[in-house]
């Protein structure tokens, strides 16, 4: 107990007997003055002391009629507290110093979780490895959980970059560092190893070769002192030159240019000596220098030009030639440097001479962490290979079928949901149908875009069955069916005779039994077939119906028929 106790009574007026209330409608405020005050410092799951305003039910001491509504200073500067209680009844009331969990409730076992939410259940700090941490594990840029990256990092370090090393050692370059003007790459470590450099463009620039001959030797532009782009020429005299001053036996001077035999050639008349000391006619300008003419078009009597094996116009072959000096040869250098080899000295990098090597996770250069290759299945899935991870529902699946809202299997359907069993379209058209007869684009027959139908038969078919102009269902208009007559003629006049043949009743006349075409008809006097003699006055010379009452009724009955047919006839 940590402050004084307090009875509050109800009594009314004038009696002496106490009023127990126990459900007051305004909550009652109660300030005690504590004798300490509790420590609230919390352990790691959040259990601490706490004060807690209580009222005695008879027996103990209970917390369910009054709630602490804050605990403050009794005056300012003072360091006495005051706990504010509000209490819903009379009786007896205290302020005890009690336990708490982290919800502060009393005597509450309520704990943090790892995730420090108080009462939780880890789901909010649970991390792609589906384990709780107050720092959950979340998913790298290579979809590796709790991973560095590295798993699918380029040499640039960012994921899936596919930034490489070129074969120069260039992260993310073009080879353009080291290569020759062949398109051949020679790595630096090469050339510290080995002295073989990227092939050069020599000095000898021309109109066929503006940047130089590539891996010339620079022996297409030599002069005759072997001095590219000298411009020292042979003369007659085999000797090299213009010099300023002749040193040797074999160099001239301009003054002593082709002062030899050959250089002072005579020629007979009419005949000069050319620059390649033949005697030439004057007239015939095809003839001159045509002896010693060089493939660069110059005569030269010595050190004329020619096209070597290597098509290069005074090249010596060394523009050509291959690692084992075969000019024109099929063998070359591999990225080390060796002639015909095969590469062995490149690292997982490709880069020649290096150190780097592949981790147990497959990543060149790589910690060797197998925690940033191991899937949720508890394998290790070296590069490239992709490990399973967690879904959202935390079911370890292949990280390739990990679909929409992070689920396992799940893809959008035509409907737009997503769903481990999505909606499709059917053959029909209609999203999730069942290729159900009569739906979407579907005939009675689930056929698409067919043309059964149901017919009056009640079956469907392509075409369906229909009613015939005789009235007959499936029929073929046939004689004699449904409604139509031996003709043919739905509701037709025609009639089978007694022979079976068949004709208009007005074809029958009166023959009995009836016969088409019998020619029998009424005559005057109403006899079948007669000549109306049967009612003729001798006296009066004509006929007379007297003797045959019912001749003019005949008669009558006779135009009608008559108009009938021809009434049908023309129908």
């Amino acid at each position: 107990v940590i402050a004084p106790v307090l009875s509050l009574e109800m009594q009314a007026y004038g009696l002496q007997q106490v009023i127990p209330v126990t459900q007051l409608e305004n909550q009652i405020l109660i300030e005690f003055l504590l004798s300490s005050v509790p420590d609230i410092t919390e352990d790691d799951q959040g259990f601490h002391r706490t004060a807690a305003c209580v009222h005695w039910d008879g027996t103990t001491w209970s917390t369910s009629a009054c709630q602490v509504q804050g605990i403050q200073a009794s005056s300012v500067g003072s360091s006495d507290s005051l706990a504010l209680c509000l209490c819903n009844r009379t009786g007896t009331f205290t302020v005890l110093d009690l336990p708490a969990g982290c919800d502060d409730v009393p005597y509450s076992n309520t704990v943090y979780d790892t995730c420090r939410v108080c009462g939780g259940d880890n789901s909010t700090c649970r991390g792609c490895d589906g384990v709780a941490r107050f720092v959950p594990k979340v998913l790298d840029g290579c979809g590796v959980c709790g991973g560095d990256n590295s798993a699918c990092a380029g040499c640039d370090g960012v994921p899936n970059s596919g930034a490489a090393f070129d074969d120069c050692g260039v992260c993310g370059g073009d080879n353009s560092g080291c290569t020759g003007c062949d398109g051949v790459t020679v790595h630096s470590a090469v050339t510290a190893r080995t002295g073989l450099l990227p092939k050069t463009y020599d000095a000898c620039i021309s109109a066929d070769h503006p940047f130089g001959v590539c891996g010339g030797c620079e022996a297409s532009c030599k002069g005759c002192d072997g001095v590219a782009n000298s411009g020292l020429e042979f003369d007659k005299c085999e000797r090299c030159g213009p010099y300023a001053t002749a040193t040797a036996s074999n160099q001239y001077t301009v003054a002593t240019e082709n002062d030899c035999d050959l250089g002072r050639q005579v020629c007979d008349a009419g005949f000069f000596a050319d620059q390649c000391a033949d005697c030439v006619p004057f007239t015939d300008e095809g003839l001159w220098d045509a002896g010693c003419r060089g493939c660069d078009g110059v005569p030269r009597l010595f050190g004329r030009k020619t096209v070597d094996e290597c098509g290069i116009c005074g090249g010596d072959g060394c523009s050509c030639t291959d690692c084992k000096g075969v000019v024109n040869g099929n063998s070359r250098y591999d990225r080390c440097g060796l002639c015909n080899g095969n590469n062995t000295c490149l690292d997982c990098f490709e880069i020649p001479y290096g150190t780097a090597v592949k981790d147990i996770c497959g990543v060149c250069g790589g910690r060797n962490d197998s925690s940033q290759c191991t899937g949720c299945d508890g394998k290790i899935y070296p590069r490239p290979l992709v490990p399973p991870r967690l879904d959202v529902n935390f079911k370890c699946c292949p990280a390739e079928l990990i679909g929409c809202n992070g689920v396992c299997n799940a893809s959008v359907g035509c409907d737009g949901v997503c769903s481990t069993a999505p909606k499709k379209i059917d053959k029909c058209g209609v999203c999730g149908g069942d290729n159900s007869p009569n739906t979407g684009i579907c005939d009675c027959a689930s056929v698409p875009s067919g043309q059964a139908a149901i017919g009056c038969d009640g079956i469907c078919a392509n075409p369906p069955s229909q009613i015939d102009k005789c009235g007959v269902c499936g029929g073929a208009g046939l004689k004699l069916t449904g409604h139509c007559d031996c003709a043919g003629v739905p509701h037709g006049p025609s009639l089978l005779d007694m022979s079976g043949q068949c004709c208009y009743t007005s074809d029958m006349g009166c023959a009995q039994p009836p016969r088409c075409w019998s020619g029998k008809t009424y005559d005057i006097c109403g006899v079948c077939g007669g000549d109306g003699g049967t009612c003729f006055i001798a006296d009066q010379g004509v006929a007379s119906t007297r003797c045959c009452p019912s001749v003019l009724l005949l008669m009558f009955c006779w135009v009608l028929l008559q108009y009938w047919v021809t009434s049908e006839r023309s129908v």
